[in-house]
């Protein structure tokens, strides 16, 4: 089965706000055309209570997708959260990244597009999707406070599904990737036993291992922080047929890095080579 992994479109962002929405669209169309299932691992919208006009491009977005030729659907549906339910067996798995976090008792944006039933919120959940006799199990958390993730890891204890392939699906910072704040998840400190481990919140790719299994990053869709590390747009397509994948680029705003070499240099030469 083909898995496209698309993450934080940040729909609402105001710097970008066409961007935004134009280059989630054509990630998620793309992704759609090539891939059974579409994994989005969290910060769908920018803001946790976004604006009406906002949710009403995540609904056109997302409500285009439902027509697509899709040949696996959700099968099966486990939950710990007593509150969360399906009403979809669209293979479009996601999760509340931290930019739609809000309070317990509050409902966040994300489970708004899965109370319309056009995606499926796996936060503290496990969703089984299936394809001519495949079965994937895509488990998650939604995205948390840095210093509850691993008292709610304990509580939840996810597991994989025996007998066949398994995805833990996040949204926080890695320590090995950011080395400045002890609180961060630690790769050793992930769920054991998935055969894929798929997190969003670090807006540039990443692809690394956790437990000997891979664990990808796809970034944002959208332009965000101006690194260097950004200037490549995209998802990933992954087979798990053999656990090999593609990054898959999409047209997004030209962003060019510039580096000034300062050394021995007036303040006078330096605002020059800027300037120029």
């Amino acid at each position: 089965m083909k898995l496209a992994i698309l993450s934080d479109f940040h729909l609402g962002y105001e710097r970008f706000f066409d961007d935004a929405y134009k280059q989630a669209s054509e990630a998620l169309q793309s992704a759609a055309s090539m891939a059974d299932a579409l994994v989005i691992p969290g910060d769908i919208f920018d803001n946790r209570t976004p604006k009406p006009e906002v949710i009403a491009q995540a609904v056109n977005i997302f409500r285009g997708l439902k027509s697509a030729n899709w040949k696996a659907k959700l099968v099966s549906f486990d939950t710990k959260n007593p509150k969360r339910k399906t009403y979809t067996d669209l293979p479009i798995i996601a999760i509340p990244g931290t930019h739609e976090r809000r309070s317990v008792e509050e409902e966040d944006a994300v489970e708004l597009l899965n109370l319309a039933g056009l995606l499926v919120n796996v936060s503290e959940s496990t969703a089984v999707i299936e394809k001519s006799g495949e079965r994937v199990a895509i488990s998650g958390i939604g995205g948390i406070a840095e210093d509850k993730l691993l008292e709610e890891l304990r509580r939840l204890d996810p597991k994989p599904v025996p007998g066949i392939f398994n995805v833990f699906m996040f949204h926080q910072s890695i320590y090995e990737l950011m080395q400045f704040n002890k609180d961060f998840l630690k790769l050793d400190e992930l769920p054991e036993g998935f055969d894929l481990y798929v997190d969003g919140h670090i807006h540039s790719r990443v692809e690394t291992k956790a437990h000997g299994k891979p664990l990808l990053i796809p970034g944002s869709t959208v332009l965000t922080q101006l690194r260097k590390e950004e200037t490549e747009k995209g998802f990933f397509i992954f087979d798990t047929s053999n656990s090999t994948y593609n990054f898959v680029k999409i047209n997004a705003r030209p962003f060019f890095n510039v580096d000034i070499d300062v050394t021995g240099k007036s303040p006078e030469e330096i605002n020059s080579a800027i300037e120029e």
